[in-house]
């Protein structure tokens, strides 16, 4: 009870804390808060859509907004309701693998590691994963347990196992569609290299489930075609052929070490002690390291399924959990080896407390400070429109007439505050290209270059002002 309430307590400073501080940001984020509050307003739980009309750009099943538009019903249309979702997801992908890990390594401080482990990894909190609206949270929820089940399965062959492993292979399709095949590869091939082929393929179960399951699938994709015609054809356009496609320019091609820098420099720089955990891993041969080597397996062959096609910083986030886990692996071997040694009772009994503050304090009061602060460190100044609406709902601003001036670069982050503030807050807000700038007289913008075109060329009056955004007052031209 004692170790799990300090596991949430830990989780909601660093999932929960100031969760909705950051503006939403644009293309998927903003993209799938539009569907979220068009669903709640048209009640068409089948047929994602955007503005009223069937969305052919994000065809991705409609498991999260879903999720996210029941959120709203409770929090409101807000950031904090589009992020719940995903942080629930989040969090409870920790607490079930906290709870596997006690059981499975008989180890409480394998699982605190694990926990501040992910909770200090920059590719799982941030940019398109558990802090913010997007697919990945969920996504890693489900292959993560999906292929820990799949294991287990493997090992006991027992019925709950596989259709767990079925049941989340549901899940992951219904919130990132093909994403959710990724680990199928890697874990086809353990079961030849675990030995465990005949079991596998003489259980009538396991074709029961792959037959239940794809079918399942199929039927949301069959079903909205009939209502969406033409949606299958875009899903195949968006989600099967783009991603490999390279030629097109909207991705790029990711070289070999394109993944492995990206997770050394930013995104889990644990991998630093990778190598140390593979060396326990394979010189030790002890029983628990099967599923260490099960993991190592299933990274390595997504990593050359993701070199293969083109490059996105956050397509490798379903790895970092797996990889997290053999980091965790090698920590508690090294702490049980630094424990024979120590012969006092009353220091055994808080050794693994002292070892995880050492380890872990400063790498999470980084995460901490972070959230309490991510707004004042957003560098991204066409992201900072919504902080500045925020503030004028709070102060009763008289602004409410506002052309968001924004050269053309995206623009759902705009829309959905627009949406909103124009629904339920009396405002008349419309957003344009910097090149018709003359249709407005009260604008808002935090373009640099904007500025400088007001500044000069109209007596522009500075009446409001949120970060980099302003709102200006346009006079006639000088």
């Amino acid at each position: 009870m004692v170790h799990g309430l300090l596991l949430c307590t830990i989780i909601y400073f660093g999932l929960f804390l100031n969760l909705d501080s950051l503006s939403i940001r644009d293309w998927d984020e903003s993209r799938n808060a539009l569907n979220a509050i068009d669903m709640s307003w048209t009640h068409n739980y089948l047929v994602r859509s955007c503005f009223g009309a069937p969305d052919m750009w994000e065809t991705k099943p409609p498991l999260l907004i879903w999720l996210q538009t029941a959120s709203i019903k409770v929090f409101g249309y807000n950031e904090l309701a589009l992020r719940v979702p995903t942080a629930s997801a989040a969090a409870l992908m920790l607490l079930c693998m906290a709870f596997y890990i006690k059981h499975k390594f008989k180890s409480v401080f394998m699982s605190y590691a694990y926990v501040l482990i992910m909770l200090t990894t920059v590719g799982f909190l941030y940019w398109h994963n558990a802090r913010s609206g997007d697919h990945e949270a969920l996504l890693i929820l489900f292959e993560t347990i999906m292929v820990i089940a799949f294991y287990e399965y493997l090992q006991q062959n027992k019925l709950k196992y596989l259709v767990a492993t079925f049941v989340c292979f549901v899940l992951a399709a219904y919130t990132k569609s093909t994403a959710a095949l990724f680990f199928l590869p890697g874990m086809f091939a353990a079961i030849f290299i675990f030995g465990q082929w005949k079991k596998v393929f003489l259980d009538y179960r396991f074709w029961v489930g792959c037959g239940v399951s794809v079918a399942t699938i199929l039927a949301y994709y069959f079903l909205r075609e009939k209502y969406n015609p033409g949606y299958i054809k875009a899903v195949l356009h968006n989600e099967v052929f783009r991603y490999g496609n390279t030629d097109t320019g909207e991705f790029n091609k990711a070289d070999f070490l394109y993944y492995f820098e990206l997770m050394r420099s930013t995104q889990f720089y644990w991998i630093m002690f990778l190598p140390i955990s593979i060396v326990i891993i394979y010189l030790k041969k002890e029983k628990d390291s099967a599923l260490m080597k099960y993991v190592l397996l299933l990274c390595v062959i997504l990593y050359f399924i993701l070199y293969k096609g083109s490059a996105n910083p956050w397509y490798d986030a379903p790895m970092l959990p797996l990889l997290a886990l053999v980091v965790a692996f090698g920590f508690n071997k090294v702490y049980l080896w630094l424990n024979e040694y120590l012969k006092d009772g009353r220091m055994k009994a808080i050794f693994p407390a002292l070892l995880l503050v050492a380890v872990f304090y400063l790498p999470f009061y980084a995460t901490v400070e972070k959230n309490m602060n991510e707004p004042n460190d957003d560098p991204i100044l066409n992201l900072q429109y919504g902080y500045h609406f925020n503030q004028l709902k709070k102060e009763n601003s008289p602004y409410k007439k506002i052309c968001v001036l924004q050269q053309s670069y995206g623009g759902g982050h705009i829309d959905f505050y627009k949406t909103i503030f124009n629904k339920y807050y009396g405002y008349k807000i419309s957003w344009k290209d910097m090149i018709e700038y003359r249709d407005c007289d009260t604008v808002m913008t935090s373009d640099k270059d904007i500025k400088w075109i007001l500044n000069t060329k109209f007596n522009a009056k500075s009446v409001s002002t949120c970060k980099n955004s302003e709102i200006f007052i346009l006079q006639p031209q000088k």
